[in-house]
């Protein structure tokens, strides 16, 4: 099971796009016991761990979070966990 999310933050540069939702995705994947590898040159970078794959993009004024789910992967979590990244990124420049 696959799931997207987009954010477009107007006026912001990728790069304060990228180092925003880097902070998140880290503090993110320490509390869901994930790993986490971030490319600044990218602007972009990777979670992995426990039936969860992800990547996360700065392009232009945009950021994309695409979450890919092991079969097994619990359905409340994976909704739990949903919620907190789009929520934390609705938030991101508030």
């Amino acid at each position: 099971m696959a799931w997207k999310t987009e954010r477009s933050y107007a006026g912001k540069s990728p790069s304060e796009i990228y180092q925003a939702t880097k902070k998140v995705i880290d503090n993110l994947s320490g509390k869901y016991g994930l790993k986490h590898q971030g490319n600044e040159a990218a602007l972009g970078g990777t979670v992995s761990g426990k039936g969860v794959d992800g990547t996360y993009q700065a392009t232009g004024e945009k950021m994309v979070i695409e979450l890919s789910y092991a079969f097994f992967f619990v359905g409340a979590l994976r909704e739990k966990v949903q919620a907190e990244v789009t929520r934390q990124l609705d938030r991101l420049f508030a």
